[in-house]
């Protein structure tokens, strides 16, 4: 055990070293599992077997996580010792303590991807093997695996499950956003749990229908029971197979899926728009919800608006040029910030250049407050957040309202007042898809080449 106690703290961290974080954790898997079954296998046999399937992936990731190798990882990568501040990770200890949060959970996933992630995603993708998953939180919980973007990226197919009926778009668009930001090939859905013994084909279309168009686009269909002995104690029934009345059709609807899941995996994802996937702020506060992101992006795709959600390494990445921001083949000229009032700097300055080079920034609820430059109270980020919105976070907090402006270079900024965020974007996008009397209009397009492919539903 790692048993160190901090003199003059409340805070004692009193853990064993997390064993995903040793060094050869992701090999030994390899070794013991993956290549077992490899090795076990004819050539013949290898042709049909094209894919693992990771289902509810647990691990014990915490924000007491701990390992002999973060002091030095810390140190290298960040310039200072992380053992005095560790009581930033419980407790407030002012200016500095979401940048420490943040600059923590950076080496820790650092580490995490190193030991575990990065060599099982490697032996899949050297082999042409699809890697699929269906995690907890499924996009919904930004901190699952202390950070779901960072470690689901590791799959080449992200993915989630799919209920029997409502929908689960914005887990879909979690998992797809994924898969565009880091040009993994596929998006995983599994499908559809809990539906009962009396499914039938329409039910099964629709609910294809509105998980595709999220951009879910890799059908594995949940039970195949090989007796239905004891049956009714299974808790996600139905079977959709051959017990079904309906069997002797799927093979057409089977080639439906097919044809879709093919086409939709073709070429490039266009959109719009990017909203800033709200890890930090989840991670940083406590209690944090990232709800007013979510149902942003659901007021958007209601309304024919599609969009993807950008993680802070996306953003970083990005290039900031003639009103457009670009990464991975993406371009978006419209950017989301949705109660982020905490963030990398980093993403804080690609935003401020998105903004100069023409680009259109909105923010709703609170604005940016903290960075990892130097924590709260920085007169750069005041600074920053000034330019785009008129007054700083700290002036927010004491009655002024933000107020939207346009510079020079034609870049815009606008605060939004309420979460019909679609009324506002609509005027500022030259659109490709527009509602005309169904209010509940869905779209996605890719673009395959010289071609453009629109799925529209209803």
């Amino acid at each position: 055990e790692i048993a160190s106690c901090l003199v003059g703290s409340e805070m004692c961290i009193r853990d064993r070293p997390n064993y995903m974080l040793h060094p050869r954790h992701g090999q030994e898997v390899i070794d013991r599992y993956f290549d077992s079954i490899e090795n076990q296998m004819t050539e013949e046999q290898k042709k049909g077997s094209n894919f693992f399937f990771q289902d509810e992936l647990s691990i014990p990731f915490s924000q007491k996580t701990w390992s002999p190798d973060i002091p030095k990882r810390f140190k290298e990568k960040k310039g200072y010792d992380i053992i005095p501040y560790l009581p930033a990770l419980q407790q407030n200890i002012g200016s500095m303590t979401f940048k420490v949060r943040l600059d923590y959970y950076d080496v820790l996933m650092d580490l995490v991807e190193e030991c575990y992630f990065k060599p099982i995603f490697n032996w899949h993708w050297k082999r042409g093997l699809i890697y699929g998953c269906d995690n907890f939180g499924r996009g919904l919980n930004p901190k699952s695996y202390v950070d779901y973007f960072r470690t689901t990226r590791w799959f080449s197919a992200p993915g989630n499950d799919a209920p029997a009926r409502g929908s689960s778009l914005l887990q879909c668009k979690v998992s797809s956003s994924i898969a565009h930001l880091y040009k993994r090939p596929r998006t995983w859905l599994e499908a559809f749990h809990s539906m009962g013994w009396g499914s039938d084909g329409e039910v099964l279309t629709s609910q294809f229908d509105q998980h595709a168009i999220g951009g879910g686009n890799l059908l594995c269909l949940h039970g195949l029971y090989y007796s239905t002995r004891g049956g009714w104690l299974e808790w996600a029934p139905p079977d959709f197979h051959f017990r079904m009345p309906y069997w002797e059709h799927m093979k057409y609807w089977l080639k439906y899926t097919e044809r879709m899941c093919f086409l939709l995996s073709q070429g490039t994802h266009v959109c719009d728009v990017a909203i800033v996937y709200p890890t930090e702020i989840v991670q940083a506060i406590p209690n944090a919800s990232p709800r007013l992101a979510f149902d942003l992006s659901m007021n958007l795709f209601n309304s024919g608006i599609d969009f993807d959600f950008l993680d802070y390494q996306s953003l970083k990445r990005a290039a900031t040029k003639d009103g457009y921001l670009s990464v991975s083949g993406e371009k978006y000229k419209v950017l989301i910030l949705a109660d982020m009032e905490v963030m990398h700097h980093s993403s804080l300055q690609t935003i401020l250049m998105h903004y100069r080079n023409g680009g259109i920034v909105m923010a709703a609820g609170k604005l940016p407050e903290a960075t990892t430059l130097t924590g709260a109270n920085n007169p750069e980020v005041d600074a920053i957040v000034r330019e785009l919105f008129g007054v700083t976070a700290t002036e927010q907090k004491s009655g002024k309202t933000p107020f939207s402006q346009t510079n020079k270079a034609g870049g815009r900024t606008v605060y939004l007042k309420n979460k019909n965020i679609a009324k506002e974007v609509t005027p500022l996008l030259v659109r490709d898809f527009k509602n005309c009397d169904n209010d509940s209009s869905k779209v996605m397009h890719r673009r395959i080449g010289m071609r453009d492919i629109y799925m529209v539903l209803n």
